[in-house]
C-alpha cells in the first residue's frame, strides 16, 4: 500500500510538472503599451482606409437628414474628423503642434475631393504611427 501511494504521488508530481512546462511554452509575448497601441492603430487603419476608399466620390457628401439625424456630419466630414483626431493625438504625444493646424477635431476646410481626403487620412495614420 505504501508503495502504491508513492507511485501515485510520483505520477501526480510528473503530471503537474508537465502541465507547468506546457504552460510556459504557450505563454504569449508580453507587449508594451506602445506596442499594443501600435497594433490597435494598425488594425484600425486596415479597416478604415479601405472602407473610406470603397465609398464612391459622389457619395462622400452623404449625410442622413431625416428625424434625429439632422445636422450630422457628411461621410467626408466624418473621415476628415477621424483623421484630424489622429493628427491631434499624435502631435500631443510628440509635444508638437498639429501639422496642418487641426483643432477641435476638425480638418482643414481646403480638403474637398475624395483623393485629398484619402491622402489626408493615410497621412494621419502614418503620423500617428
Amino acid at each position: 500500500m505504501k508503495q502504491m501511494n508513492l507511485i501515485f504521488i510520483f505520477i501526480l508530481w510528473l503530471a503537474c510538472s508537465s502541465i507547468a512546462l506546457a504552460q510556459t511554452d504557450r505563454q504569449t509575448e508580453l507587449r508594451s503599451v506602445g506596442k499594443e497601441l501600435d497594433v490597435w492603430v494598425s488594425k484600425t487603419e486596415q479597416e478604415l482606409v479601405p472602407a473610406a476608399d470603397a465609398m464612391p466620390e459622389e457619395k462622400y457628401g452623404f449625410a442622413r437628414s431625416i428625424g434625429k439625424f439632422e445636422d450630422v456630419r457628411t461621410f467626408a466630414e466624418q473621415i476628415k474628423h477621424l483623421a484630424a483626431a489622429n493628427y491631434i493625438l499624435a502631435s500631443a504625444v510628440l509635444g508638437e503642434k498639429p501639422p496642418q493646424g487641426e483643432h477641435a477635431e476638425s480638418a482643414p476646410d481646403s480638403l474637398k475631393s475624395k483623393a485629398e481626403i484619402m491622402e489626408y487620412l493615410k497621412g494621419s495614420f502614418a503620423y500617428l504611427q
